[in-house]
């Protein structure tokens, strides 16, 4: 499956693979591979199918797409051809390799070789080698039977393994290991006992019985053995257990007629976490040597997934305390930032509200004293104040809409220098006179697709924010150009305060604002921000302390043949 590498960028080391037919490139949230750079266009690239490969097509995005280092608008990509768009670089692999090292079996000395499916599915085919010199086989191999049990042996330890590996359940797979361990061992029953870790007791967790004795109506254990191999930590083969003189004959053993038993611990770290055991009533079937090394062989591996359970069991309740602790650091985020919004919008509505009162009651006591014409015109004037601060009150309603993403959007055909007349004509009034504003704007401009009323907010943001720089005073330049073949920008300057490096990353996220408390709600920048972005362009600043700020923004150009129905293309 061809895929593309993420080389350099936010998203450094990151894989996308390629699937369908058209897969679209871009800051959008539908793009199968998107990214996440301010420089790049939510609709900024799309691969196509090319017989077995892709052929890359740019969608007039403003910065341009790079292949190899070249500018493109149409290519068919090759291995290794490396993609930049904005500041990230990809590079494109047409075919998805897999490596792997095979040994080959060559020694000829060994007793069995084992094969693996590998199609675990369908289950296991075993290749049996038997070696050259049989001196060297296992006792009694020559017979069938036993070369048979030796097989089973092999599959026994192979399965458990395998299985181990998948990270079965402990207690599953420990179910599994005795039900094949009884059927192998031609056991009558066998149990896995677990040490308590409170009391140090001990307990059946699992258990498998071939067959009961006789004279049993409830399942018991022999107690003494298992004390036994607790105390001494040994394991335990006895195909005589009554006559036993470990065990000094215990009422369990004689009461239950054990005759042939193997207890085997499974060591842990820090001390024994259970025993497997398997016994039989039958004095003619006995246990071996073999069967106790293939009993310690499985314990051996049983103890190491245990204990890696248990890691993975302690980590993730690890992970689910740090969750929850997480949880609760986001919700007092939340009610923190709740605390800074409501403080921050109940100082913005305030002033206004204090005017309205304030002019409201002079209006009212003039009516009510001496309404002649002097007073008429001037309750006329006190009453535009009072609308104008309606119309500041509303203003800050529509910022917290915006926050929120309530807002309505209408997109039209926009004159870009108009809005910016529009901006200034509103933002005069909030000027310091000290403020010189330089305006040079580019006639003819292309229209673009847009919210007037929405980037009208965005330039208010920007300016206000400008005017707060510059408490005494300076030079506010704004200007509109083209921008490289598909897109217009527009530059808001100051020669303020500027902003200190470190806080350049941090004046586009919510809530934050470097003004003196209660004189900013810290979301014009941010709604500012979103504003741009759902008008597929870019906004950027740059700063040093003491020689100002400048803030460029950039939007594409209408293309009237996909922004708009026909029936509003001009």
């Amino acid at each position: 499956m061809p895929k593309l590498l993420v080389k350099t960028g936010d998203l450094k080391d990151e894989v996308f693979h390629l699937e369908g037919s058209t897969i679209s490139i871009g800051r959008g949230q539908d793009n199968p591979v998107r990214l996440f750079d301010r420089k790049i266009s939510r609709k900024h690239a799309t691969l196509i199918r090319d017989g077995e490969g892709y052929r890359l097509e740019d969608r007039s995005s403003i910065n341009g797409v790079r292949v190899n280092d070249e500018p493109v608008s149409c290519h068919t990509l090759r291995f290794g051809d490396e993609i930049q768009i904005g500041s990230t670089v990809m590079v494109y692999l047409p075919v998805e390799t897999e490596t792997w090292a095979e040994d080959g079996v060559d020694d000829t000395t060994s007793s069995v070789c084992i094969v693996p499916d590998p199609r675990p599915s369908q289950g296991y085919d075993m290749e049996m080698v038997l070696p050259s010199d049989p001196i060297t086989a296992l006792e009694n191999q020559a017979e069938p039977r036993a070369q048979n049990q030796a097989f089973k042996r092999l599959m026994l330890l192979y399965r458990i393994s395998h299985e181990l590996t998948g990270m079965i359940d402990p207690k599953i797979l420990l179910q599994k290991i005795l039900e094949r361990m009884i059927d192998i061992l031609q056991a009558d029953r066998g149990f896995y006992v677990v040490i308590d870790k409170e009391t140090g007791e001990p307990e059946v967790q699992n258990m498998c019985c071939k067959a009961n004795h006789p004279d049993e109506e409830t399942v018991t254990i022999s107690r003494t053995i298992i004390d036994y191999v607790l105390k001494t930590g040994k394991a335990v083969l006895s195909n005589n257990a009554r006559e036993d003189e470990r065990f000094n004959t215990a009422l369990s053993i004689v009461s239950l007629d054990i005759h042939s038993t193997m207890s085997v611990p499974i060591q842990g770290k820090d001390g024994i976490l259970g025993i497997l055991q398997a016994e039989t009533y039958s004095k003619a079937i006995g246990f071996t040597r073999e069967d106790l090394e293939l009993m310690t062989a499985i314990c051996n591996q049983v103890a190491v997934a245990i204990e890696n359970a248990t890691l993975i069991n302690d980590l993730k309740n690890a992970n689910d305390v740090l969750t929850h602790q997480q949880q609760q650091l986001i919700e007092a985020e939340k009610l923190s930032a709740l605390g800074q919004l409501a403080a921050g919008v109940a100082h913005e509505i305030n002033n206004p509200m204090t005017s309205i009162l304030g002019y409201a009651q002079l209006t009212t006591k003039a009516l009510r004293e001496n309404p002649d014409e002097s007073t008429l015109q001037q309750c006329a004037e006190n009453l535009e104040i009072v609308e104008g601060e309606a119309h500041r009150c509303a203003a800050i309603a529509q910022t917290l809409l915006q926050f929120g993403r309530k807002g309505p959007v209408l997109k039209e055909l926009t004159r870009i220098n108009e809005v910016l007349d529009r901006s200034i004509a509103v933002a005069r009034f909030h000027l310091n006179p000290k403020i010189k504003l330089a305006t040079t704007f580019t006639p003819e401009l292309p229209r673009i697709v847009a919210d007037g009323q929405q980037l009208q907010q965005v330039f208010l943001n920007l300016i206000i924010n400008a005017r707060d720089a510059m408490e005494q005073g300076g030079t506010l330049s704004i200007t509109s150009n083209r921008w490289g073949d598909g897109g217009i920008c527009v530059e808001v300057g100051d020669t303020g305060c500027g902003i200190p490096k470190d806080k350049l990353n941090d004046i586009f996220k919510p809530l934050y604002t470097s003004k003196e408390e209660g004189k900013g709600t810290g979301l014009g920048l941010s709604v500012s921000q979103d504003i741009i972005d759902d008008h597929n362009g870019t906004i950027d600043v740059s700063s040093k302390p003491g020689d100002g700020a400048t803030f460029t923004i950039t939007l594409p150009v209408a293309n009237l043949s996909e922004d708009l129905p026909e029936n509003e293309q001009a």
